[in-house]
């Protein structure tokens, strides 16, 4: 899928004889793959006097689940590309030896729409990505580390139901636009769509309690969302780093909790999905598969604070569609702040 200056592919590799398979499926005393890389995917323009790419990325699709022993399926992201003539791109690996270069015609096949609400606030969003721009202004915010300046924004899709930002899109970058006397007057941050978003599925924008349709932003409506969809700060654990008090977390967003005292777990079930965490690991079993927190910097072992709270590794939020950050992160002499904040955008 291309728009202007973005492009979004899923590729597949497929090992053809035992050992491709071997080597494709080859892990590290963590679990983590051998096979995938920095310089996993190769992505370009055929003709550099005509167009450029800066930077991509690429990941597995759908974290995996749709990959077999023989076959693993990827999706490349890139919106750095200039190429107002439309020249032909590529893809390649250097997992396979001698391949081709696999030629990607880049005309855009994907619209882009742009909304102007009221506050100055200007939104581009097509099925893969939204840019949102936002005014800075003097309002005091909830969080003076995020780029949200207290905005927050929820969509309401065609089947009525209404979904937070993360819930939708991941952060990508941020622009800042400055006066000529470089006082910042705007920023404009981007993000990739989570899974393709078809044109019609969005049907009306919220910013904080104000709601405007997408046909018709000039006729909005007040609304009220839910409180567990609201951003809210809590306190964490320090220890070395920041750390999560789970059940504060989940009464926050809304999760359910549940103790078991004989495996000393706990299971949390949010938005349709499964964790469960376990005392003195570093595992968390989501839906039922297996993902692993080690970390070699610093610890993320699950554990029962002094006041018996189960604290777990804020690392979970990435697999939860949950934006967390810390506010005043570290005291005058560089180290974690014990009266650090958790910012948690849901």
């Amino acid at each position: 899928m291309v728009a202007e200056n973005q492009a979004v592919l899923i590729c597949s590799i497929e090992a053809k004889t035992e050992d491709a398979v071997q080597e494709m499926n080859a892990v590290d005393e963590r679990g983590n793959s051998t096979f995938t890389g920095i310089d996993f995917l190769n992505f370009g323009c055929t003709d550099h006097d005509k167009a450029s790419c800066y930077s991509w990325g690429s990941f597995s699709l759908g974290k995996g689940k749709f990959d077999t022993e023989n076959k693993k399926y990827y999706v490349l992201q890139s919106n750095s590309i200039e190429n107002e003539e439309r020249v032909d791109f590529y893809i390649s690996t250097d997992r396979i030896k001698d391949i081709p270069k696999i030629i990607i015609p880049m005309d855009c096949n994907i619209e882009t729409k742009t909304t102007a609400l009221d506050g100055d606030i200007n939104i581009k969003y097509n099925p893969i990505s939204i840019y949102v721009t936002l005014p800075v202004t003097d309002k005091a915010a909830d969080c003076d580390k995020c780029y949200w300046n207290g905005t927050y924004f929820y969509f309401r899709m065609k089947n009525g139901e209404v979904k937070t930002f993360t819930q939708l899109y991941s952060f990508n970058s941020v622009d800042f636009s400055n006066d000529e006397n470089g006082n910042e007057i705007s920023r404009t941050i981007s993000a990739w769509a989570r899974g393709v978003i078809e044109p019609d599925e969005i049907k009306s924008i919220i910013v904080n309690d104000i709601e405007y349709p997408v046909d018709d932003p000039s006729d909005p409506k007040p609304i009220t969302i839910d409180e567990h969809m609201k951003p809210f700060i809590i306190n964490p654990y320090v220890k070395g780093h920041l750390w999560l008090p789970l059940r504060d977390f989940c009464n926050g967003i809304g999760a359910t909790i549940e103790w078991n005292d004989e495996t000393r777990s706990a299971e949390v079930k949010y938005r349709g999905s499964t964790y469960v965490f376990t005392v003195g690991g570093t595992q968390v079993q989501i839906n039922g598969e297996t993902v692993d927190f080690y970390n070699e910097l610093y610890d993320d072992t699950t554990f029962i604070d002094e006041y018996g709270r189960m604290i777990v590794t804020p690392s979970i939020s990435a697999y939860m569609d949950i934006d967390i950050h810390g506010i005043n992160l570290y005291d005058e002499n560089g180290s974690v702040n014990k009266n650090a904040l958790l910012h948690i955008i849901p």
